[in-house]
């Protein structure tokens, strides 16, 4: 199985916390969606005859670009890729942009999955974050997506940010309760190099909320997500059973994934590469054959690290006989003997080969992490 990745890097606006590649002008749209039709043909070995199982339209803002482009990369797609009976097909899509007309059209490109990029439900919040939606746009895309006959709706979420109040994230919560939404992305704010947020933050503008509350507003996401129904089947990721994200579950059970589009990552478990994030440069080699990508070809550590790193935030957590097998009894043993240190401390369980994190666990999972690599 595999996943297909596309970066629609265009948005109307730039949201103070996000470090994506995006341009917010569209002057060059249509030869970007034209590069990208023709990387898809060049790339159509890459994963070879692995039968594709999700496509993600990513951003970016992909719901603004026309709908006809959206069909155009979706039957390409089809075209040259062995695709599976049932894909899921997800597009990202701001709230602003949603309306009976346009879901009416996205539903006949195939697409069956929405993720919609809300992040709260209070004005003030959305000012702070500099969200282009309202609060109104917010709630009517989703009863919206809902009356349009999407049965799998994703919805993201921020929280861990200054101004944002414990009991504006509950209620955040349980609206995305009272929606019954298939599936919430819930996101503590980080403060990436380049973005407004962290100007502001580094100039003494805003500051931090402490730690405590940070976990404070985690523990009552997972408390009331799970009393709710929902599997917190990766750290960050909430879904009703048989709703989670196919296509990022992928990513953590180190599945093959291709990339398309301006800073897209590709994976295929012995290297990984990634597409320059300059949009006229991307284009241009592109379209003239040239190299428009990075590559490294990852050594054993490498892979073992990266499967520590993705597998142990899931609801699967890691396998020791995965792990003997691909890597062999040198990562073997080292993971056993530093696991079992967070047995005893009551930060992971172990369920014959399988470990997975407590809830407790959870509040160190990167000191976890790092304490199951192998030092370099």
């Amino acid at each position: 199985m595999a996943g297909i990745y596309l970066h629609i890097p265009f948005c109307r606006d730039a949201c103070y916390y996000c470090d994506f590649h995006f341009t917010v002008s569209k002057a060059n749209l249509q030869i970007m969606i034209d590069a990208m039709v023709k990387e898809i043909l060049r790339r159509k070995d890459y994963i070879k005859d692995d039968e594709v199982h999700t496509i993600y339209f990513g951003g970016g803002t992909p719901s603004l670009i026309p709908v006809e482009n959206i069909k155009i990369l979706i039957q390409t797609i089809k075209r040259n890729f062995n695709i599976s009976k049932d894909p899921e097909i997800t597009l990202e899509a701001n709230p602003e942009d949603i309306n009976p007309a346009y879901l009416r059209e996205i539903l006949i490109t195939g697409i069956n999955r929405l993720s919609i990029g809300i992040q709260s439900f209070f004005g003030k919040d959305l000012k702070f974050l500099n969200r282009t939606h309202s609060v109104i746009q917010a709630k009517k895309s989703i009863i919206d997506s809902r009356k349009a006959g999407f049965k799998n709706i994703s919805i993201d979420l921020i929280y861990g940010f200054p101004g944002l109040t414990k009991n504006n994230w509950i209620k955040n919560i349980k609206t995305a309760i009272d929606f019954h939404v298939e599936h919430l992305s819930a996101y503590h704010m980080t403060y990436e190099p380049g973005t407004i947020l962290n100007y502001r933050r580094n100039k003494k503008r805003i500051i931090e909320i402490e730690e405590n509350e940070s976990l404070e507003q985690f523990a009552e996401l997972t408390l009331r997500m799970k009393s709710a129904g929902y599997l917190n089947y990766e750290i960050s990721n909430f879904a009703l059973e048989g709703f989670y994200s196919r296509h990022n579950s992928g990513y953590w059970q180190q599945l093959p994934y291709l990339g398309i589009g301006p800073s897209a990552h590709s994976y295929n478990g012995i290297s990984r590469q990634w597409n320059i994030a300059k949009n006229m440069s991307y284009i241009k080699q592109v379209k003239g054959n040239g190299k428009y990508f990075e590559k490294e070809v990852l050594d054993l550590e490498t892979q073992y690290h990266d499967y520590i790193m993705t597998s142990i935030r899931t609801m699967w957590g890691t396998d020791t006989e995965y792990i003997r097998d691909k890597f062999g009894l040198k990562y073997y043993n080292h993971y056993i003997t530093n696991a079992g240190k967070f047995i005893d401390s009551g930060d992971l369980n172990q369920n014959g080969n399988k470990y997975y994190l407590t809830d407790k666990g959870i509040y160190i999972s990167d000191f976890i992490i790092k304490s199951l690599f192998v030092d370099r």
